[in-house]
């Protein structure tokens, strides 16, 4: 029926939208439906599939754009592309027998790096255009990486991975062919249009989480391994470069011994940069991207030092300084997504680079972003853990002093919460009645979340799913009894948990406002300008004290 009808470029174009996480399978089965239905009514010739997931609000007008763009044009991944006239200057190179490879024309060294070089050539038997990559030197653990590299992107294929075409040997030399990508590093690509490296980088995480999908952790992202090809924003395509790092995560591999270090060390992860192999999973790539997308953004990497060791130190121990204090023409919301890929602890990372390749395109649509800054006392906390020989003192007395006011409060907050029930601008009985159990309900799942706030063994997603399930109930109770300050208080301390203080302190202050009598949120929005304050002295980076601190032994 209709389905058959479906020409190669529509075809490819489902499945471009569907693999890069663009639209659902069930969207494109609604769009599928009806475009049957309008052949089934003589439409003729059918709409483009593409056109009804447009059409549908499935898909904005730059992912369309940019994917029509890749089907009607796609990248030639498995099968050959269209024989070429023999190129004047493959002609020309031909004529030097030096510059034959086996079935290859060496015509330009491209570049060269710490495990080989690249030349562009061409492949006279397929007549196209290749990149021949050889590997310098003899070592066997080397060749065997370089094997590895082959047999790993040659499984790979993906539009935005660069294909592998053929393995092979000359003279004493191991080479690669692969797909020619005509473009640039996004290590020289322009960095004015933020939005634009937003979605490149976009592309480049869905791509990362089809390799992840497939078993295998890159392990050396980084702007020198991600090409750009196009001239035209809207249809730049970014691909996936050099998998020579790569790990199978099905099975083991003898060539990463326990200890060494492989990668880049100013954009791999804390677990990489410490030798700890075992520990690098998908959540290293996801730390690896967002060190490339804050270099990006900054104009410099996270970490940068002379020193390769004081680099690896620097990765291990200390954070990178926030990115709107290197630029502050960086949106908020985007700093988050940055920084939260850069986390040291992976569970604290995104679980999946789809998850940040969502929140990018949120951020995109102007839409609000799932992840948020990591809260003050967890930031405070990390200080004291690395500097506790300088900030003990203070911190233990910000936290005793916490801890005692918690303490004597806690006999009359219930009160003080009843007496607020009782006093709110309710319009009847019931609905205070409503408003009070669904504030019930929601309580225990912040108190037991509240108890984790400084244990550092919490499962941080388990309490992030405790508060959310308490936060609903609560935001349903200020539905229904919008006066109601004790709902305020409890709703600003979830927003405490995850995070967000600014929201917990506006909450906060509206319980006040509602209940100048009531203590519990004046005590809560003590401490955390108290929290905030401490923390500005003591954290804050590119401040001279901060800095002091820096250089004092631990």
């Amino acid at each position: 029926m209709g389905r058959e009808s479906l020409s190669e470029s529509d075809r490819l174009f489902a499945r471009l939208v569907v693999e890069q996480g663009l639209v659902t399978s069930e969207q494109l089965e609604v769009c599928l439906g009806l475009r049957d239905g309008l052949i089934e009514r003589g439409a003729n010739p059918p709409p483009k599939i593409g056109e009804l997931l447009l059409r549908r609000g499935f898909l904005t007008p730059d992912k369309y754009a940019a994917t029509l763009h890749a089907s009607l044009s796609p990248p030639t991944t498995r099968a050959p592309s269209a024989p070429q006239p023999l190129p004047p200057e493959a002609e020309a190179a031909g004529r030097n027998p030096a510059n034959a490879v086996g079935r290859y024309v060496l015509v330009s060294r491209l570049g060269a790096g710490g495990m080989g070089e690249v030349w562009r050539a061409w492949d006279r038997d397929l007549r196209r255009w290749v990149a021949l990559k050889f590997l310098k030197g003899e070592n066997p653990a080397e060749l065997a990486r370089f094997e590895r590299e082959a047999q790993t992107a040659a499984a790979l294929s993906h539009p935005n991975i660069s294909a592998v075409y053929d393995v092979g040997h000359h003279e004493t030399r191991a080479y690669i062919a692969l797909q020619l990508v005509n473009g640039r590093t996004l290590a020289a690509f322009p960095r004015r249009d933020r939005k634009l490296l937003a979605r490149l980088m976009h592309d480049a995480a869905l791509a990362v989480q089809y390799a992840h999908d497939e078993g295998v952790v890159h392990r050396d992202l980084k702007p020198h391994n991600l090409m750009v090809e196009g001239t035209d924003p809207a249809t730049l395509r970014v691909y996936v470069m050099d998998f020579g790092l790569a790990k199978q995560t099905a099975g083991g591999s003898s060539l990463s011994a326990s200890g060494s270090v492989l990668g880049t060390p100013a954009y791999m992860p804390p677990e990489q940069a410490h030798g700890r192999l075992r520990d690098v999973d998908s959540r290293s790539d996801i730390y690896s991207l967002g060190a490339t997308l804050y270099e990006l953004l900054a104009d410099e990497p996270p970490f940068s030092d002379s020193n390769v060791l004081e680099i690896l130190r620097k990765v291990v121990e200390e954070d990178p300084r926030p990115l709107r204090k290197v630029n502050p023409l960086i949106d908020g919301d985007l700093e988050t997504i940055v920084m939260k890929c850069l986390e040291k602890e992976r569970d604290r990372r995104y679980a999946t680079a789809r998850g940040l390749a969502e929140d990018l395109d949120r951020w995109l649509r102007g839409e609000a972003i799932q992840a948020h800054p990591p809260s003050v006392a967890y930031r405070l906390r990390k200080f004291v853990a690395r500097r506790k020989a300088i900030v003990i003192p203070i911190a233990a007395a910000v936290l005793c002093a916490a801890g005692f006011g918690a303490w004597a409060l806690s006999a009359n907050t219930r009160r003080e919460e009843e007496k607020a029930a009782k006093t709110a601008a309710l319009t009847d009985k019931a609905s205070q009645d409503r408003a009070m159990k669904l504030l019930e309900a929601g309580r225990p799942a912040i108190d037991q979340a509240s108890r984790y706030l400084y244990d550092r063994n919490a499962d941080y997603q388990e309490l992030v799913r405790r508060v959310d399930l308490g936060q609903k109930q609560i935001e349903q109770a200020l539905e229904i009894a919008p006066g109601l300050a004790s709902a305020h208080f409890l709703l600003g301390r979830a927003w405490e948990l995850k995070g967000w203080e600014e929201k917990a302190e506006a909450c906060w202050r509206k319980a006040i406002e509602l209940d100048p009598e009531f203590g519990a949120p004046r005590f809560h929005l003590g401490r955390l300008l108290l929290e905030r304050t401490v923390t500005t002295m003591l954290y804050s980076e590119g401040e001279s004290r901060a800095d002091q601190l820096a250089r004092m032994p631990e």
